[in-house]
């Protein structure tokens, strides 16, 4: 048996997708949006294998055709979705840049212990309070 194209996850984002789909839906559509939006390349047919994505895909085209059926997902709870993977994707990219400018503090401050070492200061100070010194805050 073949190994399978997509995981449960890509499952999941397909889906999502057509549920959120606006516009004009047929397979060829489909195919190019998981290629651009979801970095998914797979073809009509390969896409037909997978009973779950057929089913959300027959039920939004019914939906743009005024027939109203149930499904495991709304259209209401996939915006939501598609909105908060978007929020991911900004929050992950604010936290790689907050972790770059933690790195670079972190050099900038090795470098300052380092030079202070190297200038025979005594650098704990700049860190540790001495129980028997006066707090420079009182």
């Amino acid at each position: 048996m073949a190994k399978p194209l997509l995981t449960k996850q890509d499952i999941k984002r397909i889906n999502n997708l057509i549920i959120t789909w606006d516009g004009k839906l047929n397979w060829d559509v489909v195919v190019q949006a998981i290629k651009s939006d979801l970095g998914i390349k797979i073809s009509r047919q390969s896409l037909n294998k997978y009973e779950e994505i057929k089913q959300e895909f027959r039920r939004r085209k019914e939906l743009k055709r005024g027939v109203v059926t149930e499904g495991p997902v709304t259209y209401a709870e996939g915006t939501t979705i598609q909105k908060l993977e978007k929020q991911i994707k900004r929050l992950e990219a604010e936290n790689d840049t907050l972790q770059r400018q933690y790195n670079e503090a972190e050099k900038f401050m090795a470098r300052a212990i380092k030079n202070g070492i190297d200038m025979e200061i005594d650098v704990t100070k700049l860190f540790f309070q001495h129980p028997d010194e006066e707090s420079a805050l009182e």
